[in-house]
Order: structure tokens, then C-alpha cells, then sequence
């Protein structure tokens, strides 16, 4: 590769947030405040009209005031995952961004905004910001980044890396959107079979289940092998869906202690700590497993199918009723002795049999989306590796 390697602040300046204090924060907009961006305004692109701060004006120097083709990166956060995330503010805003943010601002003609937004999201760079220094908060130094060396080809060169670049993860956003999309369904499916039905019986969770339990509580430091059985997270649960990672297995000789959370084919596990209530079943393959920190509940298949449990307990109403039961202020917490007497609505076998006869060309949709999303994303990688070493 030819191309010159060119510190940052060569071309483009960094530039720190607005500081403010709490108090000095609103909710709303007035003729004198200024919208504030913060680290969690910044996502696949800025999030420019939901969860923002207002400041008074003159908190915000001119060149604070953001302008298009700004990059707004993540220099300070308590998470090193997060440190370095940037996007590239692609149309006109009137605000600002805080303390904990800094904006790229490109000065020359030399370089492309969007191609250098691409360079701050390649795993190269983000492996670099998080392993930026700090006890508790670490920060990515500005002095350290105006320095960071960068791949700087011809501009009409740049431009076009960041058109292939751009279709590409527009692509990658089209499939995630469409699953997003499609893991709702099931949902609004069950909403209007059952929904407005409010002559059905309201049934007791403990009265529905053989068994409701806890999977293992306690610590995991020591409890992981290479190798063994595969041991159920919470991170592993979501919309609806089991989707095992392959990382985490503990020995025989555990699971043999702890076989009250053995897991059964057709159980329904829930989320106990953190995004509390979100459910899956437990398919064939995990017969026999374990889990970490889910409350596990075996269904009375007579009464009752698993499919149609999970989706009974994730709804709307049920979301709320776990709000009021849940305890600790940080990290949401069920118990299971609060979450069996809680009640959801159970219709005839049939009915519950036609549910999951419906929903099941859902499961295999997003099946197959999820594997054509894991092959863009692979795709993105792919061509964000060879776009920077020049092989584009």
C-alpha cells in the first residue's frame, strides 16, 4: 500500500464537549437551550430526537455547536466497549454534545468525513480506544487521538471506499431492521388471537408449572471449562429466542450438583437480573443442561405449551407487572416465590396449537434472516479490513 499515513490532527480537529452540571440540565427545549448529545445518542448513526439534555446557550461556545459532517466519538465511559464509538452527523442539527463526547471536525480538503467515519468503526480502531488508560472512568486523550495515525489515500480514492462502505452497511441495517421487525410479530399475533379475549381464565403461574425454580446463583469465576456441558446466560435469551453462543460449559460433576436447574426440553426459562422477562424455550438440543440465574418453569403440557407460555409471559401487561415486583434499584431483580403468583390468561390446547402453528413460519423466517444478517456482517467486516489496507 502507498497511501500516506497521516496523524489526525493533520487534517481535522478534536474538539471536547460542553461541560454542565446536573442542575443545569433540561428535558425540554426553549428558545434558549441548546439540544446536548451524550454517549447514548450515539448508535449505528446519532440519534438526534429522542433522550436528549438541553443546556442554556451559553454554556456552548461557537465551535461547539455541531455541524454536518461531524464525527461525535465516545472519549470518556466506565465501559471500555463503549469508548470510540463515533457516527458521522450526515444532515443539518442545531445543538451540541457533552462533556464525556468530542467531534472529529475535518479542516482539508484532503480528507473525506465519511471515509473517516468508516476508519473510527473498523474493530482495528475500536480494540485501540478501549484500551485507553483510567481507573473506574477511562478516557480516550485527545492529544492521543490527534496523533492516531490514519490511512489517507487520494480524496476521490476515499470517496469511493466510502460509497462501496455505505451500501454495504446499509444493506446490514436493511436485515437487521427486517429481523427486528419480524421478532415483534409474534407478539402482535398473540395480541390479536388473545388479546381482546377477556373471557379467558386467568390461571395462576405456579398453577401452570410442575416445577419453578432458580438455575445457579453464586459465583462463575471458577465454574467454566473449554469444553463440557453448555451452560445457559441470560445474554443468551432474547426475543423470544435461545441462541447459545458456544462460550460457556461447565463439567459434568457441576451439573450433577445442580441438577434441580437441569434443564428440559420444552422448559421455559425468564431473565431474572437485568432485562427482566425476557423468555425462551429450551429446545432439544439443551436437554439435560444447565443455566446461570433464570428462573426455569416446566410447563403442565396439558394445560399448558411452552410456546404459547413464552409468549404469554412477554407481553405488554405481563412487562409491567414485573416492574412493580421486581426489586433491587441497579441491577432489576425477580424472585421466583413473586413471579408464581402472578397470572396470565390460558385458552383451550386447541387455541394455544393453532398460536404456535402460526407463529412457527415466524421462527423459520428469522432463522433464515439471522443467517443472511450473520453473513453481512461478516461481508462488513470483510471489506472494512481490506478498504484500510488498500486491497478495496
Amino acid at each position: 500500500m502507498s497511501w500516506s499515513i497521516t496523524p489526525l490532527g493533520e487534517f481535522a480537529d478534536v474538539l471536547r464537549g460542553v461541560t454542565f452540571s446536573k442542575a443545569d440540565a433540561y428535558s425540554a427545549p426553549d428558545d434558549n437551550r441548546l439540544a446536548v448529545l451524550r454517549a447514548g445518542n450515539i448508535s449505528e448513526q446519532l440519534e438526534l430526537r429522542e433522550d436528549l439534555a438541553y443546556v442554556d446557550k451559553r454554556f456552548v461556545s461557537n465551535v461547539q455547536q455541531l455541524q454536518r459532517n461531524d464525527i461525535v466519538m465516545c472519549m470518556s465511559s466506565g465501559s471500555a466497549s463503549v469508548l470510540g464509538k463515533s457516527a458521522l452527523l450526515n444532515e443539518d442539527w442545531r445543538g451540541s454534545f457533552g462533556a464525556f463526547l468530542a467531534t472529529i471536525r475535518v479542516r482539508s480538503e484532503s480528507a473525506c468525513p465519511r471515509y473517516l467515519s468508516h476508519f473510527f468503526r473498523t474493530p482495528e480502531f475500536r480494540t485501540w480506544a478501549s484500551a485507553s488508560s483510567g481507573i473506574g472512568i477511562k478516557n480516550i486523550r485527545a492529544s492521543d487521538l490527534r496523533v492516531h495515525p490514519i490511512p489517507l489515500p487520494p480524496l476521490e480514492e476515499q470517496k469511493r471506499i466510502a460509497a462501496i462502505l455505505d451500501q454495504a452497511d446499509a444493506l446490514r441495517r436493511l436485515r437487521r431492521r427486517a429481523l427486528d421487525r419480524l421478532n415483534t410479530l409474534g407478539q402482535t399475533i398473540f395480541h390479536e388471537m388473545f388479546g381482546a379475549d377477556s373471557n379467558l381464565p386467568m390461571i395462576k403461574i405456579e398453577d401452570c408449572v410442575e416445577r419453578i425454580t432458580n438455575g445457579y446463583v453464586g459465583a462463575t469465576r471458577d465454574i467454566y471449562v473449554a469444553k463440557g456441558v453448555p451452560y445457559i446466560l441470560a445474554r443468551q435469551i432474547k426475543n423470544g429466542q435461545l441462541l447459545f453462543d458456544e462460550k460457556t460449559f461447565i463439567t459434568e460433576a457441576f451439573n450433577e450438583k445442580n441438577k434441580r436447574s437441569k434443564l428440559k426440553s420444552g422448559d421455559v426459562l425468564m431473565v431474572q437480573s437485568g432485562h427482566i422477562g425476557e423468555t425462551a424455550v429450551v429446545p432439544p438440543e439443551h436437554e439435560g443442561h444447565n443455566c446461570h440465574a433464570l428462573i426455569v418453569m416446566t410447563p403442565r403440557i396439558r394445560m399448558i405449551i411452552g410456546k404459547f407460555f413464552s409468549a404469554a409471559l412477554s407481553t405488554r401487561r405481563m412487562r409491567q407487572e414485573y416492574q412493580l415486583i421486581k426489586t433491587g434499584q441497579t441491577l432489576p431483580h425477580l424472585n421466583c416465590r413473586d413471579v408464581k403468583k402472578l397470572a396470565i390468561p390460558v385458552p383451550t390446547i386447541e387455541a394455544q396449537r393453532r398460536f404456535v402453528e402460526v407463529t412457527s413460519q415466524i421462527d423459520r423466517s428469522v432463522s433464515e434472516l439471522r443467517t443472511a444478517l450473520e453473513l453481512a456482517e461478516q461481508a462488513f467486516a470483510s471489506l472494512q479490513h481490506r478498504a484500510f489496507r488498500g486491497e478495496l
